[in-house]
C-alpha cells in the first residue's frame, strides 16, 4: 500500500508491506521528476505489452487536508 500527501514545501510517501514500511520526502520539483519518468516508463510498458487497466480507489474526504492525501 502506498500513501501520499503534501503540503506546500514537500511530498510525503508511505510505502508499506506486510510489516515494512518506508517514508519518502520530496520536494516538489523532484516529485515532478519522478512522475515524469515514472510517465516515461509506463508509456514505454504499454507500448511493450499493451495498456494497463486501472483506477485510483476513492475514499471519503471531508476536509482540505484530507483531500490532499492519496491512498492506494
Amino acid at each position: 500500500m502506498m500513501n501520499m500527501g503534501f503540503d506546500e514545501e514537500m511530498f510525503h510517501f508511505m510505502i508499506t508491506s506486510a510489516n515494512q514500511g518506508r517514508q519518502f520526502v520530496a520536494t516538489p520539483k523532484h516529485a515532478k521528476r519522478i512522475y515524469l519518468l515514472l510517465k516515461q516508463q509506463i508509456e514505454n510498458y504499454e507500448k511493450q505489452f499493451g495498456e494497463i487497466k486501472t483506477q485510483l480507489p476513492t475514499s471519503p474526504s471531508n476536509t482540505q487536508e484530507e483531500n490532499n492525501k492519496t491512498f492506494f
